[in-house]
């Protein structure tokens, strides 16, 4: 069974965008990551709670693609992780990482995987948010609870992997689409439907655990620049 495994060389910027390539110069297909949250800035009741998030982000120091053929692309493992992060102010999904390919026999994409955790490095990373005296944070949200200003931030880590459902790139200049959502307002709520209270350190775990299985991936093959 062919196995192959590309490396994509990440330059990271905070809340921009990023360019990519691989050791292999001769085509133009790309990847494009964009990410919006819905329920933003909006007042979201749950077991007689009032929460308005007002910002969310997390990093990821690691993506990997998975291609026909068993071939496998991902970042390096030293590279500084990109900042993927909403506030109530923007309306649009946003575009956060563009990827040069540059290889010319990938051309079938079956899944693609994202890796959560603290960020390991302040290199390049100008958001101070995620950095703290002891540790460094995974996950950013700041609102408010029943009027109150909140700031929650966790080392809570996680991957998942998403089933792009076989996107071909058929023309050298086509890109692969990755358009990356979460719905805010199941966030905060627990199994039984109860609040769980970003000012309670206890529900960190259950809060992430929502992030990772509200965030959905769509998948498309398009020109786009």
């Amino acid at each position: 069974m062919k196995y192959s495994k590309y490396l994509l060389f990440i330059i990271p910027v905070v809340f921009l965008s990023a360019c990519v390539t691989s050791s292999f110069e001769t085509e133009e297909k790309r990847i494009s990551i964009s990410f919006e949250v819905s329920n933003l800035g909006t007042e979201i009741e749950i077991d007689g709670n009032i929460i308005e998030i007002e910002e969310l982000k997390f990093p990821l120091e690691q993506i990997n693609l998975y291609a026909a053929d068993d071939v496998i692309l991902q970042t390096r493992s030293d590279v500084t992780g990109l900042i993927f992060a909403y506030n109530e102010q923007m309306f649009e999904p946003r575009l956060i990482i563009e990827i040069g390919l540059g290889v010319s026999d990938v051309t079938e994409y079956l899944a693609y995987e994202m890796f959560l955790e603290p960020l390991s490095s302040r290199r390049n990373i100008l958001d101070g948010d995620f950095f703290g005296s002891t540790q460094n944070y995974s996950i950013i949200i700041k609102g408010t609870v029943n009027g109150v200003d909140f700031d929650m931030r966790t080392t809570e880590s996680f991957s998942k992997n998403f089933d792009l459902n076989n996107v071909e790139l058929s023309l050298s200049n086509e890109t692969l689409i990755l358009d990356k959502t979460l719905n805010a307002a199941g966030v905060f709520v627990g199994d039984e439907q109860e609040f769980l209270d970003p000012n309670n350190r206890e529900n960190y775990a259950k809060i992430a655990e929502n992030i990772k299985q509200l965030l959905t991936v769509r998948a498309s093959a398009g020109s786009v620049f």
